[in-house]
């Protein structure tokens, strides 16, 4: 099925700056869902292309944005690395995610709604279901993980720099942050923990729109958002009955090798939410982007298709 992709802009929550979005959606018919993707830290959405055109050669429109500081939604004041002085918990990104959604939701009225959200865009995701969960019929969480070790302590630096040079680069903090992630992987980058696939990582590292340092308060607000996104106000605030399917690789470092995934969702099961989880062993951290990654879509691709569409959902 042909697909057609768009490029957009749209004005973000904080008023002065414009959000790049991406729509790639069937040439022809009416999309049978809508798939909006929430993407992870210091990186941008076109890195989805592959998943997203899978989805719409499938039927999907699928609808993705830059976070504010991120990629194409930059200007002199949110350069990449920093969000501005709102974005506590997040909310800056995952009001301006909802923007979106708001969009398509008008270009694609009464289809069902799935939410992906993969690394920090899973973080932002469920602060985003325990928002405006009951706008939507499924979600999928990627790459997600528990709350962090030592976060108190890194909350504690990070505000102290903050206050002091909130846009200035957080070295140390991104030091504290990902010294780790390589430990358990046999490579020769920084960036070995992303993927098996070696062109993936090259591709990273190449590019200037990735794997930057986020600034001073960049960091504050991440370290925020790790730390409300397992507050009991939004796990409380989940939609029950909603679909949420955790997916992960068992290599994956910011899961905890699959155990903090496992974790998160026993708490979400705990809520009385409706959670499956499906880890994929031997895969890193980028599950779209590894060399198994047509097996990842053809499952993600069942879970939307059993729990949104008539017929199909399961009672």
């Amino acid at each position: 099925m042909a697909v057609v992709k768009e490029e957009f802009l749209y004005r973000s929550s904080v008023g002065d700056c414009d959000i790049h979005a991406i729509s790639w959606k069937p040439k022809k018919g009416t999309p049978r869902g809508v798939l909006q993707i929430i993407h992870g830290m210091a990186e941008y959405v076109d890195r989805y292309d592959s998943m997203a055109r899978y989805f719409a050669e499938k039927g999907y429109a699928v609808y993705g944005n830059d976070h504010i500081g991120h990629g194409k939604s930059v200007n002199r004041k949110y350069p990449l690395g920093y969000f501005g002085e709102n974005n506590e918990n997040g909310a800056t990104f995952v009001k301006d995610a909802r923007l979106l959604t708001e969009i398509a939701k008008k270009e694609n009225p009464e289809i069902p709604f799935i939410l992906f959200g993969h690394s920090m865009g899973s973080f932002l995701a469920r602060v985003y279901l325990s928002e405006y969960g009951d706008d939507l019929d499924a979600a999928i969480i990627c790459g997600t993980g528990d709350k962090p070790s030592g976060l108190k302590i890194a909350l504690k630096i990070a505000d102290r720099k903050a206050k002091r040079r909130p846009a200035k680069d957080g070295a140390l903090l991104n030091k504290l942050a990902f010294s780790s992630y390589n430990k358990k992987t046999k490579g020769y980058t920084d960036f070995d923990w992303l993927s098996t696939d070696e062109e993936v990582v090259r591709q990273y590292i190449k590019d200037p729109l990735c794997g930057f340092c986020f600034s001073n308060q960049g960091f504050r607000d991440l370290l925020t958002l790790n730390r409300h996104m397992v507050s009991d106000d939004v796990l409380v605030a989940t939609p029950k009955s909603l679909p949420i399917l955790f997916v992960a690789g068992t290599k994956d470092p910011v899961g905890n090798y699959g155990k903090g995934v496992k974790k998160t969702a026993r708490l979400y099961k705990h809520a009385d939410c409706n959670v499956k989880v499906k880890l994929y062993k031997g895969d890193r951290h980028e599950i779209h982007n590894e060399k198994n990654r047509k097996e990842v879509y053809k499952d993600l691709f069942k879970f939307m298709v059993e729990t949104t569409e008539k017929g199909n959902k399961k009672k």
